[in-house]
Protein backbone atom coordinates (compact mmCIF):
# COMPACT_ATOMS: atom_id res chain seq x y z
CA UNK A 1 0.00 0.00 0.00
CA UNK A 2 1.19 3.52 -0.77
CA UNK A 3 2.33 5.03 2.55
CA UNK A 4 1.05 8.39 1.38
CA UNK A 5 -2.45 7.03 0.95
CA UNK A 6 -5.26 6.38 3.39
CA UNK A 7 -7.18 3.12 3.85
CA UNK A 8 -9.53 4.02 1.00
CA UNK A 9 -6.62 4.49 -1.40
CA UNK A 10 -6.86 8.30 -1.50
CA UNK A 11 -3.56 10.12 -1.93
CA UNK A 12 -3.04 12.01 1.32
CA UNK A 13 0.71 12.58 1.08
CA UNK A 14 2.55 15.82 0.46
CA UNK A 15 5.63 14.97 -1.56
CA UNK A 16 7.70 17.86 -2.90
CA UNK A 17 10.58 17.04 -5.23
CA UNK A 18 10.55 20.22 -7.32
CA UNK A 19 9.79 23.79 -6.26
CA UNK A 20 9.23 26.59 -8.77
CA UNK A 21 9.57 30.16 -7.56
CA UNK A 22 8.23 32.90 -9.84
CA UNK A 23 10.60 35.86 -9.96
CA UNK A 24 10.70 39.49 -10.93
CA UNK A 25 12.73 42.47 -9.72
CA UNK A 26 10.52 43.25 -6.71
CA UNK A 27 11.42 42.76 -3.01
CA UNK A 28 8.48 40.34 -2.79
CA UNK A 29 10.20 38.14 -5.36
CA UNK A 30 13.48 38.09 -3.45
CA UNK A 31 11.65 37.18 -0.25
CA UNK A 32 9.93 34.35 -2.12
CA UNK A 33 13.30 33.12 -3.39
CA UNK A 34 14.78 33.01 0.10
CA UNK A 35 11.75 31.10 1.41
CA UNK A 36 11.85 28.74 -1.57
CA UNK A 37 15.52 27.90 -1.02
CA UNK A 38 14.93 27.26 2.69
CA UNK A 39 11.96 24.99 1.95
CA UNK A 40 13.87 23.16 -0.78
CA UNK A 41 16.58 22.37 1.77
CA UNK A 42 14.05 21.20 4.36
CA UNK A 43 12.14 19.05 1.87
CA UNK A 44 15.21 17.84 -0.07
CA UNK A 45 13.73 19.30 -3.24
CA UNK A 46 15.16 20.85 -6.38
CA UNK A 47 14.67 24.59 -6.87
CA UNK A 48 13.78 26.27 -10.16
CA UNK A 49 13.63 30.03 -10.66
CA UNK A 50 11.24 31.26 -13.34
CA UNK A 51 11.28 34.69 -14.96
CA UNK A 52 8.50 35.54 -17.41
CA UNK A 53 9.04 38.18 -20.09
CA UNK A 54 5.66 39.85 -20.42
CA UNK A 55 4.47 39.48 -24.03
CA UNK A 56 2.16 42.46 -23.56
CA UNK A 57 5.21 44.67 -23.06
CA UNK A 58 6.69 43.46 -26.34
CA UNK A 59 3.40 44.12 -28.11
CA UNK A 60 3.46 47.64 -26.69
CA UNK A 61 7.08 48.14 -27.71
CA UNK A 62 6.16 47.23 -31.30
CA UNK A 63 3.89 50.27 -31.57
CA UNK A 64 5.53 53.22 -33.43
CA UNK A 65 4.55 55.80 -30.82
CA UNK A 66 5.86 53.95 -27.75
CA UNK A 67 7.85 56.05 -25.24
CA UNK A 68 9.46 55.22 -21.90
CA UNK A 69 9.63 57.89 -19.19
CA UNK A 70 12.13 58.12 -16.36
CA UNK A 71 10.09 58.67 -13.19
CA UNK A 72 12.94 60.53 -11.50
CA UNK A 73 13.81 62.98 -14.30
CA UNK A 74 10.77 62.92 -16.57
CA UNK A 75 13.04 62.31 -19.55
CA UNK A 76 11.56 60.29 -22.42
CA UNK A 77 13.18 57.85 -24.79
CA UNK A 78 12.02 55.49 -27.48
CA UNK A 79 10.42 52.32 -26.16
CA UNK A 80 11.18 49.58 -28.67
CA UNK A 81 11.55 45.82 -28.66
CA UNK A 82 15.36 45.87 -28.79
CA UNK A 83 15.65 48.15 -25.75
CA UNK A 84 13.07 46.10 -23.87
CA UNK A 85 14.82 42.82 -24.65
CA UNK A 86 18.11 44.27 -23.41
CA UNK A 87 16.52 45.49 -20.18
CA UNK A 88 14.83 42.15 -19.50
CA UNK A 89 18.03 40.25 -20.29
CA UNK A 90 19.84 42.26 -17.60
CA UNK A 91 17.07 41.51 -15.11
CA UNK A 92 17.14 37.81 -15.99
CA UNK A 93 20.91 37.67 -15.50
CA UNK A 94 20.57 39.24 -12.05
CA UNK A 95 17.86 36.75 -11.09
CA UNK A 96 19.86 33.82 -12.41
CA UNK A 97 22.74 34.84 -10.15
CA UNK A 98 20.36 35.32 -7.20
CA UNK A 99 18.95 31.80 -7.64
CA UNK A 100 22.45 30.31 -7.83
CA UNK A 101 23.54 32.15 -4.67
CA UNK A 102 20.40 31.21 -2.71
CA UNK A 103 20.66 27.57 -3.80
CA UNK A 104 24.35 27.36 -2.90
CA UNK A 105 23.65 28.85 0.52
CA UNK A 106 20.88 26.28 1.11
CA UNK A 107 22.88 23.40 -0.44
CA UNK A 108 20.18 22.46 -2.96
CA UNK A 109 20.20 21.79 -6.69
CA UNK A 110 18.84 24.63 -8.79
CA UNK A 111 18.01 25.77 -12.29
CA UNK A 112 16.71 28.93 -13.89
CA UNK A 113 14.73 29.56 -17.02
CA UNK A 114 13.12 32.40 -18.91
CA UNK A 115 9.73 32.14 -20.58
CA UNK A 116 7.88 34.67 -22.73
CA UNK A 117 4.13 35.03 -22.63
CA UNK A 118 1.37 36.33 -20.39
CA UNK A 119 2.75 36.23 -16.88
CA UNK A 120 -0.06 34.47 -15.04
CA UNK A 121 -0.52 31.86 -17.79
CA UNK A 122 3.20 31.04 -17.95
CA UNK A 123 3.47 30.69 -14.17
CA UNK A 124 0.45 28.40 -14.04
CA UNK A 125 1.92 26.30 -16.87
CA UNK A 126 5.25 26.04 -15.03
CA UNK A 127 3.47 24.89 -11.89
CA UNK A 128 2.20 21.83 -13.74
CA UNK A 129 5.77 20.48 -13.95
CA UNK A 130 6.47 21.10 -10.25
CA UNK A 131 5.10 19.98 -6.90
CA UNK A 132 5.00 23.42 -5.27
CA UNK A 133 4.75 26.94 -6.67
CA UNK A 134 5.97 29.84 -4.54
CA UNK A 135 4.91 33.41 -5.22
CA UNK A 136 5.49 36.74 -3.56
CA UNK A 137 1.89 37.89 -3.02
CA UNK A 138 2.79 41.50 -3.70
CA UNK A 139 1.08 44.74 -3.19
CA UNK A 140 0.07 47.47 -0.83
CA UNK A 141 -2.73 49.68 -2.03
CA UNK A 142 -3.22 53.39 -1.40
CA UNK A 143 -4.18 52.48 2.16
CA UNK A 144 -2.28 50.20 4.52
CA UNK A 145 -4.53 47.29 3.62
CA UNK A 146 -2.72 44.44 1.95
CA UNK A 147 -3.75 43.89 -1.66
CA UNK A 148 -2.59 40.65 -3.25
CA UNK A 149 -1.40 41.01 -6.85
CA UNK A 150 -3.51 39.74 -9.71
CA UNK A 151 -0.84 37.21 -10.70
CA UNK A 152 -0.84 35.70 -7.21
CA UNK A 153 -4.62 35.44 -7.21
CA UNK A 154 -4.68 33.88 -10.69
CA UNK A 155 -2.08 31.30 -9.70
CA UNK A 156 -3.93 30.51 -6.48
CA UNK A 157 -7.06 29.82 -8.50
CA UNK A 158 -5.63 28.07 -11.56
CA UNK A 159 -2.33 26.37 -10.70
CA UNK A 160 -2.68 22.56 -10.77
CA UNK A 161 -0.26 22.14 -7.85
CA UNK A 162 0.06 23.49 -4.32
CA UNK A 163 0.79 27.22 -4.06
CA UNK A 164 2.60 29.07 -1.28
CA UNK A 165 1.79 32.78 -1.16
CA UNK A 166 4.20 35.01 0.74
CA UNK A 167 4.31 38.60 1.84
CA UNK A 168 7.62 40.43 1.81
CA UNK A 169 9.37 39.98 5.14
CA UNK A 170 7.34 36.94 6.19
CA UNK A 171 9.35 33.99 7.46
CA UNK A 172 8.29 30.37 7.84
CA UNK A 173 9.87 28.88 10.94
CA UNK A 174 7.82 25.70 11.16
CA UNK A 175 4.72 26.59 13.19
CA UNK A 176 1.88 25.68 10.80
CA UNK A 177 -1.84 25.99 11.45
CA UNK A 178 -3.98 23.65 9.35
CA UNK A 179 -7.73 23.76 8.73
CA UNK A 180 -8.98 20.19 9.12
CA UNK A 181 -12.45 18.74 8.57
CA UNK A 182 -11.61 15.10 7.84
CA UNK A 183 -12.14 15.40 4.07
CA UNK A 184 -9.54 13.84 1.72
CA UNK A 185 -8.23 17.26 0.71
CA UNK A 186 -7.85 18.34 4.34
CA UNK A 187 -6.01 15.08 5.03
CA UNK A 188 -3.47 16.14 2.42
CA UNK A 189 -3.28 19.60 4.01
CA UNK A 190 -2.62 17.89 7.35
CA UNK A 191 0.23 15.91 5.78
CA UNK A 192 1.64 19.11 4.28
CA UNK A 193 1.57 20.84 7.65
CA UNK A 194 3.40 17.88 9.20
CA UNK A 195 6.14 18.08 6.55
CA UNK A 196 6.61 21.78 7.22
CA UNK A 197 6.64 21.61 11.02
CA UNK A 198 9.86 22.58 12.75
CA UNK A 199 11.94 19.44 13.31
CA UNK A 200 12.96 20.36 16.86
CA UNK A 201 9.42 21.16 18.04
CA UNK A 202 7.47 18.89 15.66
CA UNK A 203 3.98 20.15 16.36
CA UNK A 204 1.08 21.25 14.20
CA UNK A 205 -1.83 23.37 15.36
CA UNK A 206 -5.03 21.86 14.00
CA UNK A 207 -8.13 24.02 13.57
CA UNK A 208 -11.37 22.01 13.66
CA UNK A 209 -15.04 22.91 13.75
CA UNK A 210 -17.62 20.32 14.72
CA UNK A 211 -20.72 21.08 16.83
CA UNK A 212 -21.42 17.47 17.77
CA UNK A 213 -19.20 16.55 20.73
CA UNK A 214 -18.71 12.91 19.75
CA UNK A 215 -17.91 13.79 16.14
CA UNK A 216 -15.53 16.51 17.31
CA UNK A 217 -13.72 14.04 19.55
CA UNK A 218 -13.46 11.53 16.70
CA UNK A 219 -12.14 14.22 14.35
CA UNK A 220 -9.46 15.28 16.82
CA UNK A 221 -8.50 11.66 17.46
CA UNK A 222 -8.15 11.04 13.73
CA UNK A 223 -5.95 14.10 13.21
CA UNK A 224 -3.85 13.23 16.26
CA UNK A 225 -3.35 9.68 14.98
CA UNK A 226 -2.41 10.85 11.47
CA UNK A 227 0.15 13.30 12.83
CA UNK A 228 1.57 10.85 15.36
CA UNK A 229 2.23 8.41 12.51
CA UNK A 230 4.32 11.18 10.92
CA UNK A 231 6.19 11.89 14.16
CA UNK A 232 4.38 15.16 14.82
CA UNK A 233 2.40 16.28 17.86
CA UNK A 234 -1.08 17.81 17.43
CA UNK A 235 -2.23 20.95 19.27
CA UNK A 236 -5.90 21.77 18.75
CA UNK A 237 -7.89 24.93 18.33
CA UNK A 238 -11.65 24.53 18.05
CA UNK A 239 -14.19 26.79 16.38
CA UNK A 240 -17.93 26.71 15.79
CA UNK A 241 -17.31 26.87 12.04
CA UNK A 242 -14.29 26.84 9.70
CA UNK A 243 -14.79 30.31 8.28
CA UNK A 244 -12.29 32.92 7.12
CA UNK A 245 -12.92 34.76 10.39
CA UNK A 246 -11.96 31.78 12.52
CA UNK A 247 -8.90 31.02 10.40
CA UNK A 248 -7.57 34.56 10.56
CA UNK A 249 -8.50 34.95 14.21
CA UNK A 250 -6.71 31.74 15.21
CA UNK A 251 -3.54 32.85 13.43
CA UNK A 252 -3.63 36.15 15.31
CA UNK A 253 -4.21 34.46 18.71
CA UNK A 254 -1.48 31.84 18.34
CA UNK A 255 2.17 31.62 17.32
CA UNK A 256 1.33 30.16 13.90
CA UNK A 257 3.52 31.45 11.06
CA UNK A 258 1.91 29.52 8.18
CA UNK A 259 -1.74 28.87 7.29
CA UNK A 260 -2.21 25.52 5.53
CA UNK A 261 -5.55 24.92 3.86
CA UNK A 262 -6.93 22.70 1.11
CA UNK A 263 -7.28 24.69 -2.11
CA UNK A 264 -10.80 23.33 -2.64
CA UNK A 265 -12.04 24.54 0.74
CA UNK A 266 -15.48 26.06 0.02
CA UNK A 267 -14.60 29.25 1.88
CA UNK A 268 -11.85 29.94 -0.67
CA UNK A 269 -14.08 29.88 -3.71
CA UNK A 270 -15.09 33.06 -5.53
CA UNK A 271 -13.77 36.08 -3.61
CA UNK A 272 -12.73 33.89 -0.68
CA UNK A 273 -9.04 33.69 -1.67
CA UNK A 274 -8.82 37.46 -1.99
CA UNK A 275 -10.49 38.02 1.37
CA UNK A 276 -8.22 35.49 3.10
CA UNK A 277 -5.03 36.91 1.62
CA UNK A 278 -6.06 40.46 2.47
CA UNK A 279 -6.71 39.67 6.09
CA UNK A 280 -4.34 36.95 7.20
CA UNK A 281 -1.02 38.00 8.73
CA UNK A 282 1.12 35.02 7.70
CA UNK A 283 1.99 33.11 4.51
CA UNK A 284 -0.70 30.83 3.08
CA UNK A 285 -0.17 27.38 1.60
CA UNK A 286 -3.01 26.21 -0.65
CA UNK A 287 -2.68 22.44 -0.91
CA UNK A 288 -3.71 20.45 -3.99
Amino acid sequence: MNPAADSAGNDTGFVVRRIVVAMDSSPHSRAALDAAAALAARLHAELEGLFVEDIDLFNLAALPFGREFNLATGAARAFDAAALAEQLARQAAEMRRAVAVAAARAHVRSSFRVARGRIAAEIVAAAAAADLLILGAAGMGLTSRFRPGRVALAAAALAPRSVLLLRSGAAIRGRPLVAYDGSPSSEKALAAAARLADATDARVRVLTAEADAKKAEALRARAESRLAALGVRAVFSDAFELTLDTMCGTVQRTDADLMVIAADNPHLQGEGRLHLLQRIVCPVLLVR
